[in-house]
């Protein structure tokens, strides 16, 4: 698995997910992982079939609900703080 920082991920998302491609991506803030978003191979037309087909992705996704929860604005606040 890879791993970067959210300053690291905010500057190069696309990049991040295409060196990614297929595996998960570990997002860290300092030494404290925070998240983590699993990079598709190849998009394609047929990305929902994938989706609703990937027991992998159903997993990752049932671990994320059970896990502690943050609201939109909360993660948007850590992302893009206001500059003082």
């Amino acid at each position: 698995m890879k791993q970067m920082t959210i300053e690291q991920l905010e500057e190069s998302l696309r990049r991040a997910l295409t060196e990614a491609a297929g595996e998960d991506l570990i997002i860290m803030d300092g030494s404290e992982p925070i998240g983590v978003l699993h990079a598709i191979e190849s998009p394609s037309d047929d990305a929902d079939e994938w989706i609703d087909d990937d027991p992998e992705l159903w997993e990752i996704i049932d671990r994320a609900r059970k896990g502690p929860r943050r609201s939109l604005e909360q993660v948007e606040a850590e992302l893009f703080p206001e500059n003082p």
